[in-house]
């Protein structure tokens, strides 16, 4: 009896322990600026926190910009100065979208102003002539944008004494969808050009939705550096999107931002 009842606590313990580990991480305030390319993310990850049972996520964004994000940082205009003070009121995170890095210190320090653990986030999407390319120009494209953000991280962080600045490796995951693809590895996805719009004779590079979730995996893998998989979010679903891509996506998304230090995931 007595062993029994050892047991069943040892068993008890580790149940804690589990559900411990399960715990979600806090809630954080969140700004974004970003392109065409980015216009899912926001969508996705709003899901994902909800999916998580994650509680406190907020967005802020400036009047007279789309829904969640701040207008551009530089220069004098009206949402320019309106889009830096809602940075120095304090926010969590700001994530970034655009094909090239350029990171100065009109988004990093009005951010660090507000918040001391304020967090700058690149996402570093993959370049719009990667999308026609084959998979071994595609990567060399993708190589040499790589090294460009990461010198211009490296500099801001440089600056700041510690890392302030990562980047979110969106690139590296779609050149890994598409190698899926060609091995017929990737659920119910057939062709390369799938994760992009246009047309076979002419792809355009912006998202399909599959890289449009893919992309809000990926992001929000980096900002709560927690992975993605076993969350449930309806998003592409009425587009074709299984479960069985969903977890496909979300296992692609963690392994490549886990494995990337600059986003820092990574111990």
């Amino acid at each position: 009896m007595k062993t029994i009842r050892f047991l069943t606590l040892i068993f008890a313990l580790i149940g804690n322990l589990h559900a411990a580990d399960k715990t979600p991480p806090a809630g954080i305030i969140i700004a974004y600026t970003g392109n065409s390319y980015h216009h899912l993310v926001p969508e996705v990850l709003d899901a994902c926190v909800k999916a998580a049972g994650i509680t406190g996520h907020r967005k802020v964004q400036v009047p007279g910009v789309r829904a969640g994000y701040l207008g551009r940082l530089d220069g004098d205009t009206p949402v320019a100065v309106a889009s830096r003070n809602v940075l120095k009121e304090g926010v969590d995170v700001h994530v970034h979208s655009h094909h090239w890095a350029e990171f100065t210190t009109f988004t990093v320090k009005p951010g660090l102003e507000g918040n001391p653990k304020f967090r700058f986030y690149h996402t570093m999407s993959w370049l719009p002539q990667t999308a026609g390319a084959s998979l071994t120009d595609a990567a060399t494209i993708t190589e040499k944008q790589q090294k460009n953000c990461e010198v211009e991280a490296d500099k801001v962080n440089k600056t700041h004494g510690g890392q302030v600045a990562f980047l979110i490796p969106t690139s590296q995951a779609v050149m890994k969808a598409r190698q899926l693809i060609v091995d017929g590895k990737l659920p119910g996805v057939k062709k390369e050009l799938e994760l992009f719009t246009g047309t076979p004779e002419k792809p355009d590079g912006h998202p399909s939705v599959i890289t449009g979730v893919l992309n809000g995996y990926c992001t929000f893998a980096a900002v709560y550096r927690t992975s993605p998989e076993g969350l449930k979010i309806d998003i592409g679903r009425p587009l074709g999107l299984s479960d069985e891509l969903h977890a496909a996506l979300q296992r692609i998304a963690w392994e490549t931002v886990s494995k990337y230090p600059p986003a820092g995931v990574a111990k």
